[in-house]
C-alpha cells in the first residue's frame, strides 16, 4: 500500500531507539502520542488551531535522562497498550494484508532482519498506508510518527507471531 507518505529520517532514528528500549517504554511513548492525537482531534472538532505535531514531549518523558515519574509512565503505558490493542485489533485484516503472506512474514520484510533501521523504515511505511485509511481526522504528520511507533511495537512483539495469530500477539 504505497501512499507516497513516508516516515521522516528522524522518525526512523527514533523508531530504532524505541526498538532498543523496553516494551514498557515503547508503549508509554505510544500512550503519549495517543494522548496528543486525542487533543489534536478535539481541537480540530472545535475548529481551533492544532499545534504542529512533535514527539519532543514523548522523548523527554520516556527516553531522556529526566524521565517522567513512575506513576506518569505507568499511566502512559496503560494508554499505549489500550491504543495499540484497539488500533491493531481494528486494523488487523489490513495490517496482516501488508505485513504477511498467509501466516508468515512477507519475504521482503524477512530479508531485512539484519538491518534494524531498514526493518523499521519498511514496516513503518506499510503501516502509514493502513493508518491513513483509519485516522482520517488525525493530524497528517501524526500518522507517520504513530505508524513508526506502532511498527516498532509489532516488531518487538514479533511479526512472525502477529502473522500467525493476529492481533492477540500484541496482548
Amino acid at each position: 500500500m504505497d501512499t507516497g507518505m513516508q516516515p521522516a529520517e528522524h522518525e526512523i532514528d527514533l523508531g530504532e531507539r524505541l526498538l532498543q528500549a523496553s516494551d514498557e517504554d515503547a508503549f508509554s511513548f505510544l500512550g503519549i502520542q495517543a494522548e496528543s492525537l486525542e487533543i489534536a482531534e478535539a481541537r480540530t472538532a472545535q475548529r481551533r488551531t492544532v499545534p504542529q505535531w512533535s514527539n519532543d514531549l514523548a522523548v523527554a518523558k520516556v527516553l531522556s535522562g529526566q524521565r517522567a515519574s513512575k506513576e506518569e509512565l505507568l499511566r502512559y503505558f496503560e494508554k499505549g497498550v489500550g491504543f495499540a490493542k484497539s488500533l491493531i485489533g481494528k486494523l488487523e485484516v489490513q495490517l496482516r494484508g501488508v505485513l504477511c503472506e498467509g501466516n508468515v512474514v512477507r519475504k521482503e520484510i524477512g530479508g531485512l532482519q539484519d538491518n534494524t533501521k531498514e526493518v523499521v523504515r519498511y514496516v513503518a511505511s506499510l503501516v502509514v498506508g493502513v493508518l491513513l485509511t483509519s485516522l482520517p481526522g488525525a493530524v497528517t504528520l501524526a500518522i507517520t510518527s504513530i505508524a513508526t511507533t506502532l511498527a516498532v511495537i509489532l516488531i518487538k512483539k514479533n511479526l512472525t507471531r502477529f502473522c500467525a495469530i493476529g492481533a492477540q500477539a500484541v496482548a
